[in-house]
């Protein structure tokens, strides 16, 4: 089995695809058609989807700061949970399209970071 010190490298381009993938959908966004008044004032896609890639990325960069990836670390798990949280709150808890589509970005990349801190951390919690 390959430790996460080595196999940090590899996860790299999946956490900048994600990002990408991210923007994308927020382009994507920008550019449809342009709702009526009463939907902008309660449309926050824009502030989610700002907010959900700085999760993301200070999340993939300070995460690995916690971990050698040899034995459980608790101090980890905040740094894992916060995009997981952050991601189904926004994949159940959207208004307009434009959330949900963000929402939907949200819960896939939360999907991720649940692999993510099982195999780099929280499965080192079950064995001896």
């Amino acid at each position: 089995m390959q430790d996460f010190t080595t196999a940090w490298p590899e996860l790299i381009p999946f956490g900048i695809l994600f990002v990408l993938a991210a923007i994308l959908v927020s382009a994507l966004l920008i550019f449809r058609e342009k709702p009526s008044a009463e939907v902008v004032a309660l449309d926050r896609w824009r502030r989610w989807a700002r907010r959900t890639a700085v999760i993301q990325v200070v999340c993939f960069l300070i995460y690995p700061m916690f971990i050698c990836g040899c034995h459980f670390h608790a101090e980890a798990i905040p740094a894992g949970l916060v995009p997981v949280v952050w991601g189904f709150y926004t994949y159940f808890c959207y208004r307009t399209r434009g959330e949900h589509l963000v929402g939907f970005v949200g819960g896939a990349l939360s999907v991720f970071w649940l692999y993510f801190t099982w195999d780099s951390n929280i499965k080192f919690a079950f064995t001896r």
